[in-house]
């Protein structure tokens, strides 16, 4: 889904596949999301160092953006996981709507 299915040709799978690739919005947690990320901003020491979404490639992309700089260890156990059947691989390059990556200064 999401940025893999935009580089397949159009109309190469059935339109059921084409569909479930389209990540779909949640107006909800996109809204808690920002509250939370606003709360912490408004904050008098604001602790978010960085912040990126988790689109294309999912954690791998957002979490590697984060450490990019300085470095770091990712444990992929403490990832929030809803399907306890996927893989290392599936977890890593999920693309979920609506999740963020936050680098917070200790």
């Amino acid at each position: 889904g999401g940025g893999s299915a935009s580089s397949v040709e159009t109309g190469r799978y059935s339109a059921g596949i084409e569909l479930n690739a389209v990540q779909r919005a949640n107006a909800e947690m996109q809204k808690r999301a920002y509250n939370v990320v606003r709360a912490l901003c408004e904050e008098d020491n604001n602790p978010i160092v960085s912040i990126h979404d988790h689109g294309s490639a999912g954690h791998v992309n957002c979490l590697s953006e984060l450490v990019e700089e300085n470095g770091g260890l990712i444990h992929m156990d403490k990832l929030p996981i809803g399907d306890q059947t996927l893989s290392a691989k599936e977890i890593i390059a999920n693309e979920s709507q609506e999740r963020l990556g936050l680098l917070i200064d200790e």
